[in-house]
């Protein structure tokens, strides 16, 4: 027994060290979604952990993963960096692996292969993204269930075995537990069901029935939870994203036949790996074509003949074919579709079935000749160990910042339009951080050409055109991007993907034109629709919405807007100097200069001593003495001539403070 925990040592050696370059890494992708803006998970809102679907209100899903969300909201406990989300995922990971090392010393006996296999599955370059990218934790969690169960469940089956011939209750308990535990981390962890029995008859093992029947129970419990909690949602599957949606089921089956074999081919020869795949990377062959269906029963065979012909001779690697088939059984899109064609993160529990493959070819060339290929079987593992862990180190280094990936998604995945859409991202990016106009312009154009490109690859969705839009309005071609977001509006309407921050955006580009009343009906929209898919309100769009009221003389209902915006967020010096002016349009001087006050401490904080224009400590500065002295003529016509001198000296002091910043160095 201590030698096999010896053993263990070596597997998770392997998933510390070739992950340690993830720590530094930032929120990427989807994190931006989840974590960068999930406010209820930062405050442990339990409705949103455990009474709403996985993406949040504003997203259509039908994932219940509530395991995922509560390591999320905990992990904000701990620290909001990236260091402690990484460092977090990095552990699962590495538990993960150990389970893997478990699992494979119960199937083959054999400490050293099963060490040797655990090490190689540490390192799969296929699993960067689920392992470099903090929501890739969900497929974390589900594979320490699914391991988890069908370890126990092994275990219960050769207590079976023993001369005792009962399966402890305990085991077949703590193996449902585990198992309840990897659905709510994510759906796929149902495979663990069919993986116990399948693993059994293949072994020639007895059938632990009464863990097969509590797995059974936990799965009921969890999809009946799942449906009570996500009553009324509707899942939509977008064509641009899994384009096998529009094919029929034998087309779409075949398809995802074929595409198995791709995932096979990435866990062995992970040369080309891509964080997108989405239309039209993958081509959706049809049913006439002969390529469709060459490799669809070529991938199945390779599937189905190792099963039928060593069964007996080698069940291991028996073994490892239905492992493959199972584990992929509800995200392959073979049974139905799911939310996208291909992508790699879904292989992290799969890819166990090379690695039994490897532990099994180990222990049987550990066997032959008295055991003298062992050493050449160690050298050939730690090569192979060698190998992938520099890739997977190379490749992490792909997934430590947003905009480095977004940047290279095009050369990884040319064909997609996503991958061109978030290229555009990622020259935006880098365009906030430039400070010389030159350099600007040459990021925006960019931007603008990698958006052209996604329209031209799949325009219909309205996204690309979206992007395009956001673009022209930072180059201040405000009435083109509303030319275009009136087109983008109605297509992501249609196919359900209507990003509500685009009407935030044809709000601003209206404003910019000097139409506030068009810019209130595209902020008031923003703010409904929000409202009504239950997420948090946007300061930015209710500061907005109450700009577009105070410039058509609504100054109450817009103050209502900015009061809300403040009580949401604070740290703007924008949002105090409109909440300013409106509060003088509507004759409160005194509010006026409070508000620019709050707002000059917040510029002065920031070193906006000159820029922006209209928020700068200059321009506050400027626009505080404008008030005072409005105060002072107030006061004298009241007859207070104190009051007066008072606001005049205080205006002065302004006055004193804005020429020094003139004449002074600053942003």
């Amino acid at each position: 027994m201590k030698s096999t925990g010896l053993w263990s040592l070596a597997p998770l050696a392997a998933a510390v060290l070739v992950n340690l370059n993830t720590l530094p890494g930032d929120f990427v992708y989807d994190d931006e979604v989840l974590i960068e803006k999930g406010d209820e998970l930062r405050d442990f809102d339990l409705r949103r952990i455990f009474l709403s679907n996985y993406w949040g209100p504003d997203h259509a899903d039908r994932n219940y993963r509530p395991l995922a969300l509560l390591t999320y909201a905990l992990n904000f406990r701990l620290s909001g960096g990236p260091w402690s989300f990484h460092l977090v995922t990095l552990l699962l990971n590495a538990a993960a692996v150990w389970l893997a090392y478990r699992l494979l010393l119960e199937l083959a006996g054999d400490a050293p292969a099963a060490a040797a296999g655990a090490a190689v599955y540490a390192v799969l370059p296929i699993h960067v993204e689920a392992a470099a990218n903090v929501v890739g934790r969900a497929e974390l969690l589900a594979a320490l269930g699914l391991f988890g169960s069908w370890l126990l469940a092994l275990r219960a089956s050769a207590s079976r075995a023993s001369s005792s011939g009962r399966e402890p209750a305990g085991l077949a308990a703590a193996a449902s537990g585990a198992l309840l535990l990897g659905l709510a981390s994510k759906e796929s962890a149902v495979a663990a069901v069919p993986l116990v029995a399948a693993g059994c008859l293949v072994l020639g093992r007895p059938l632990p029935w009464k863990t097969l029947a509590g797995s059974a129970a936990a799965v009921v419990l969890y999809l009946g939870v799942r449906a009570a909690v996500l009553e009324g949602k509707v899942s939509v599957i977008s064509f641009p994203d899994n384009p096998l949606i529009e094919a029929d089921p034998v087309t779409r089956a075949l398809n995802a036949l074929r595409l198995l074999g791709l995932y096979a081919w990435k866990t062995v020869v992970p040369v080309r790996l891509s964080a997108d795949h989405s239309y039209a990377e993958i081509p959706v062959l049809p049913l006439s074509s002969p390529l469709l269906w060459a490799q669809g029963l070529l991938v199945a065979a390779g599937l189905a003949l190792p099963v039928w012909i060593l069964r007996r001779r080698a069940p291991l690697v028996a073994l490892a074919a239905v492992t493959f088939a199972l584990a992929f059984a509800v995200t392959a899109n073979v049974l139905f579709p799911i939310g996208t064609i291909f992508a790699e993160r879904l292989a992290y529990a799969p890819s166990f079935a090379y690695a039994l493959l490897l532990c099994a070819a180990l222990a049987a060339a550990a066997r032959l000749r008295g055991g003298v290929l062992r050493p050449a079987c160690a050298l050939a593992a730690c090569a192979l160990v060698a190998a992938y862990g520099a890739r997977t180190w190379t490749r992490n280094a792909d997934w430590a910042s947003r905009t480095a990936l977004f940047l290279r998604m095009p050369a990884d995945a040319p064909g997609s339009a996503q991958s061109h859409l978030k290229a555009s991202e990622g020259w935006i990016a880098l365009w906030r951080e430039a400070s010389s106009p030159r350099q600007k312009a040459e990021l925006l154009e960019k931007a603008a050409a990698a958006a052209r490109r996604s329209i031209e690859i799949y325009g219909a969705s309205g996204k690309g055109e979206a992007k395009l839009a956001e673009v022209l309005h930072h180059q201040g071609r405000n009435a083109e991007s509303v030319e275009l977001l009136d087109r983008a509006i109605p297509a992501m309407t249609a196919y359900r993907q209507l990003d509500p921050i685009v009407l935030r955006l044809r709000g601003e580009c209206r404003l910019r034109l000097r139409k506030p009343a068009e810019a209130f009906g595209d902020f008031d929209a923003y703010v409904e629709v929000l409202e009504r898919l239950g997420a948090r309100a946007d300061p930015a769009g209710l500061n907005f919405r109450g700009l577009s009221l105070a410039l058509q003389g609504k100054v109450q209902e817009a103050l209502g807007d900015f009061d809300r915006a403040l009580a949401l967020r604070q740290d703007w010096p924008e949002l105090w100097n409109n909440r300013a002016m409106a509060r003088r349009g509507a004759g409160d001087l005194r509010g006026a200069i409070e508000d620019w006050r709050r707002g000059l401490e917040l510029a002065r904080a920031l070193g906006n001593l000159r820029q922006p224009p209209d928020t700068s400590a200059f321009a506050l500065l400027t626009k505080t003495a404008d008030a005072w002295r409005a105060l002072a003529a107030e006061r004298r016509a009241a007859g207070d001539e104190p009051g007066a001198r008072e606001a005049e000296a205080q205006a002065a002091r302004c006055d004193e403070e804005a020429m020094g910043l003139a004449g002074g160095s600053g942003r």
